[in-house]
């Protein structure tokens, strides 16, 4: 387990300043390969982010918006499909940083939020580490999160 800062820091920039004003917490799974701070990473350099659980704001209420807390129904941890980085400043130092792969909504979040981060059943885990350069990423694995083997059910909103 490592300690990295959430908001990938592209290798190809040249300063911190470069992405003060940029959001790169979360990589789309329809653009990943496509977009030049994502087509690196996707390809080995993915990672398991656990959580017991995220926020996620609904975007259908309005204003104020109201934040929803989801886990999955038997609280139990789940690893979020992420990507990382690294990237060397001027002055030498490494700054490792990640950002988490989102889908479309299953048909729960939906009512909330038309986005959600992907939820990796377990047993996809090391098929989405994997650093065998010679397959192509698991781009399969980047789906809305259905209950399925690991005996989870999906996630549900407390509000």
């Amino acid at each position: 387990m490592v300690s990295m800062r959430w908001g990938l820091v592209p290798h190809f920039i040249k300063g911190l300043e470069e992405i003060k004003d940029k959001k790169y917490f979360n990589a789309r799974s329809e653009t990943i390969t496509q977009r030049q701070t994502w087509r690196k990473p996707i390809k080995k350099r993915r990672c398991l982010v656990p959580v017991s659980a995220f926020y996620e704001w609904d975007e259908y209420s309005g204003t104020p918006r109201k934040p929803y807390f989801l886990e999955l129904s038997d609280a139990s941890m789940m690893a979020l499909a992420g990507i990382w980085d690294a990237w060397k400043g001027q002055e030498g130092r490494w700054v490792q940083s990640f950002s988490i792969v989102t889908t479309a909504s299953n048909n729960l979040m939906a009512k909330i939020h038309p986005r959600m981060p992907v939820i990796l059943h377990k047993g996809d885990y090391d098929r989405w580490l994997s650093r065998d350069v010679k397959e192509q990423p698991p781009l399969d694995l980047l789906r809305p999160y259905e209950s399925g083997g690991d005996g989870n059910a999906p996630c549900q909103p407390t509000g």
